[in-house]
């Protein structure tokens, strides 16, 4: 049996795990064996089917990891905490007890970026002096102060710096080149972040 099977939301989180989980020195586990796959349905059909879905893992995988986003889940008026529960008891009741973790990055998975815009900017390949007039624009455009910008909406955040740069939205191989260059250790500062890696260390401990 392989050690881990992760199914996530869309491509641009299924870029980032498959990114993260080659650099299990930066994250501090072992080596491992592992799938990543995404769910069609995306955050909704995460939610709706999601534990249904990883029970045929059952007998190929030791653990399984489910990641989706808050935002644009159809849950929001939830706690995420309420939803993750919710996902925990299923996954339970479908054998996967004491060998799962289910998390809702809040509000979603750019959130993680912005740890350390660092690497934003250098897989953009544009100066400090750049990235800051463009952020500017954005909290201009948006109406928002440089604090909300980062908090409410990450997205979007991301999304305006690609356009100016690329002129086209994100695409999964950003996220995959930004996870292959950030700090993990930046990242742990996000609570969704952190929390995976815990799990992880806890469940393939360097030996």
């Amino acid at each position: 049996m392989k050690d881990l099977f992760v199914l996530t939301a869309d491509a641009d989180a299924e870029a980032v795990m498959r990114q993260v989980l080659r650099r299990f020195h930066a994250i501090g586990i072992r080596e491992i064996s592992c799938e990543v796959d995404r769910h069609t349905g995306r955050d909704p059909g995460m939610i709706h089917t999601g534990p249904a879905l990883v029970r045929f893992k059952k007998g190929l995988f030791h653990r399984v990891l489910l990641l989706w986003d808050h935002q644009g889940s159809g849950k929001e008026r939830e706690s995420h905490h309420t939803v993750q529960d919710s996902m925990a008891t299923q996954l339970d009741h479908l054998t996967w007890k004491d060998n799962h973790l289910a998390i809702a990055v809040v509000p979603e998975l750019e959130e993680w970026l912005w740890h350390n815009p660092e690497s934003v900017r250098k897989h953009l390949d544009i100066s400090e002096q750049e990235m800051n007039i463009w952020v500017d624009e954005f909290v201009k455009k948006t109406d928002r102060d440089l604090g909300q910008a980062g908090r409410a909406g990450p997205k979007e955040r991301f999304g305006h710096l690609v356009h100016k740069k690329r002129q086209h939205g994100p695409r999964p191989d950003d996220f995959e080149k930004i996870a292959s260059i950030a700090s993990l250790i930046q990242w742990q500062q996000s609570a969704s972040f952190g929390a995976i890696v815990k799990r992880l260390r806890e469940w393939f401990p360097i030996q």
